[in-house]
């Protein structure tokens, strides 16, 4: 049928041609048609000894002249086999060669919001299961928030990223958006000051009424279940020598707090 024959070999002549000496070739060059050959890879990235077992268990027929084995402390594996197959496989290789993702910190200065407060949200974030993810027993895949790491310097009022470069975009929109100047009236640290009544006691009343609502307000989470972002605890300090009270809080719960400190700064009965 008129197909080229290079060689007829018997069964006792096929253990001679996968063990005699073969013509070494670098990166595939120089292979000729269906001649048998030996080639010398180096790869960048890739191990190559996954490289190897990946061809040996998967692709190689134990049948056949194929050979590959990688050279101990060495970034290189040799091939043995005809030259259509050993191009096939350098094709592979060059696919799988690839840099891996790598992890880069990433530095934001803070100018409005408080850092400790943003890592905590944007960890909450990164450890949050998005719509869709997986149930017990359902066969979708997993989905979960970006992911990165976050430390807040307190020092300098500066955010530090660890992630990957691609997730690094979303993640600056983020905080930005946390990051915005408070219009005015709407901060977290109030000051009230007193006319009547003394700051010490008052503080000491007012943020024990708070510990018992935070303890009231508190829900059960299901185990494994993700957090949600919740707003900054309320705390209340005395100022002696003014006689004023420093609030940290949400502006609607400061205003609540405000109209109750109002009816207990008043002057008490004269006798």
């Amino acid at each position: 049928d008129k197909t080229k024959v290079i060689k007829v070999l018997a069964d006792r002549d096929v253990r001679e041609v996968t063990t005699k000496a073969t013509k070494v070739v670098e990166k595939g060059e120089g292979m000729e048609e269906n001649e048998l050959v030996t080639a010398i890879i180096r790869l960048e990235y890739a191990d190559p000894r996954q490289v190897e077992t990946m061809l040996t268990t998967r692709l190689m027929s134990r049948m056949g002249p194929g050979i590959a084995v990688s050279v101990p402390g060495q970034p290189i594996i040799i091939i043995r086999d005809f030259a259509p197959q050993v191009d096939y496989y350098l094709k592979l290789m060059r696919a799988l060669d690839v840099e891996p993702k790598r992890l880069k910190l990433f530095i934001y200065k803070l100018r409005n919001a408080v850092a400790q407060d943003v890592a905590t949200y944007l960890s909450q974030l990164s450890r949050a299961q998005m719509p869709g993810a997986r149930q017990p027993g359902a066969m979708v895949p997993t989905e979960t928030g970006f992911e990165a790491t976050f430390v807040a310097d307190t020092r300098t009022n500066k955010l530090i990223i660890l992630t990957y470069p691609e997730n690094y975009p979303e993640i600056e929109k983020i905080v930005r958006e946390l990051d915005e100047q408070m219009p005015e009236g709407r901060g977290t640290i109030h000051i009230y000051q007193l006319k009547n009544v003394d700051a010490e006691k008052l503080a000491a009343s007012l943020q024990s009424i708070l510990t018992g609502q935070q303890q009231r307000q508190q829900r059960v989470t299901r185990p494994g279940a993700p957090e949600e972002l919740q707003p900054i605890p309320t705390r209340i300090v005395a100022e002696k020598q003014t006689n004023s009270l420093i609030i940290e809080a949400e502006k609607e719960k400061f205003d609540e707090l405000k109209g109750l400190i109002e009816k207990l700064d008043v002057r008490r009965p004269q006798v």
